[in-house]
Formats: structure tokens, sequence, C-alpha cells
């Protein structure tokens, strides 16, 4: 798609496909609505649902590319 993988956030509720994407390198979220049966990797980050998915993508994004409102766009889109 023509993006680097360390600049894409992967969200995945299953850990083949959370690990698959740490593996690729990229962010990780990952949707553990059993914490207590099944472990996140420790360089995933970790919600427990999906109203926490606003949240945590807000502050990746201000980590990454600061407090600017305009990201970098798909250049097919």
């Amino acid at each position: 798609m023509g993006f680097d993988a360390a600049d894409c956030i992967a969200i995945d509720d299953a850990l083949v496909g959370v690990k698959a994407a740490l593996d690729a390198g990229m962010t990780v979220v990952h949707l553990n609505r059993f914490p207590d049966a099944e472990k996140t990797p420790k360089d995933a980050i970790m919600i427990n649902s999906m109203y926490q998915l606003p949240t945590v993508i807000q502050q990746l994004t201000r980590e990454r590319w600061g407090n600017s409102t305009t990201l970098k766009r798909y250049k097919g889109a």
C-alpha cells in the first residue's frame, strides 16, 4: 500500500495477528477481551474495549506526528 511498517498501527484481537504485526515492525493495539486467559505481548498496547481505541489512536498520533491535524495519506486516495 506504500507505507513503511513503522508508520502503521495494527489493531487486532487475535494473537496470531498481533504477533505478525509486531514481527512486521508495526505499532500494535491488541483488543484483549480475556486478559486472564490470554497474555498481550509486551511490545503491544492492550485494550479490553473498543471504546478505548480512539484515545489510544489519538495518543499514538500525537506521539508520532505531533499536534498536526494533517497526516500523510495513501498516495492513491
